[in-house]
């Protein structure tokens, strides 16, 4: 993250997009240590110079929002979806609403499991989720079923479900979701046409959510 070391990154990604600036310049999931002004002014540089027209942070966890904001961030990219509450329960929401910084939201499918297609715990083993402690995945496939009761007497699919919650915050400017199919683009696409949740929803997404630990520590 040194002043070098942003400028080679980006002017290399540049010449590979054969574009003269990025849209967006985002920092991937630093340590949150590693950051301070030197590396903020730098980015604030690229902007001056025309190379990006704004700059973020991945976060590797909501947490560490909190800091990112106080240093200058106004992008932050963070897990969150019906299953990864997490940036709600930090405060990151409220303090983004103070601050005027805009959220993206990561993995609102919770790695497949929001989207009601995952029926089998055997993943191919380059699969990351192969990797998981089995007890882990049973608790997300297990949660989405939860949530899915949700949509009984709708024709709404646990995928819009999912997706509408992570774009109810006011905060939240998009979601990125993984797309494997164009049938999967088309489908995350017409989320839109759908009418948002009511608060009652929500309080029972987030009720849901409070009352099942669906995160396994590791051992």
């Amino acid at each position: 993250l040194s002043r070098e070391g942003l400028r080679n990154s980006l002017i290399g990604s540049l010449r590979r997009l054969r574009t003269d600036y990025a849209n967006l310049y985002q920092l991937y999931n630093p340590p949150i240590e590693m950051l301070g002004q030197e590396v903020v002014d730098t980015l604030e540089g690229f902007k001056k110079e025309g190379l990006i027209k704004d700059f973020g942070l991945s976060l590797k966890s909501p947490q560490f929002g909190l800091k990112a904001i106080d240093l200058g961030f106004r992008i932050l990219q963070v897990n969150f979806n019906m299953i990864d509450q997490r940036v709600w329960d930090c405060g990151l929401f409220d303090k983004a609403e103070r601050e005027g910084a805009n959220l993206i939201a990561r993995t609102p499918f919770c790695f497949g499991f929001l989207t009601g297609k995952i029926t089998s715990l055997d993943f191919h083993p380059q699969d990351h989720r192969s990797a998981w402690p089995k007890e882990q995945l049973e608790k997300w496939l297990e949660a989405s079923k939860m949530f899915d009761r949700l949509n009984q007497g709708t024709s709404r699919s646990l995928a819009v479900l999912a997706l509408k919650f992570c774009l109810a915050p006011d905060t939240v400017a998009c979601v990125i979701p993984g797309i494997q199919t164009p049938n999967d683009a088309l489908e995350n696409a017409a989320a839109s046409n759908w009418s948002d949740l009511s608060s009652k929803e929500i309080d029972a997404i987030r009720d849901i959510y409070e009352k099942n630990n669906f995160h396994i520590m590791p051992k």
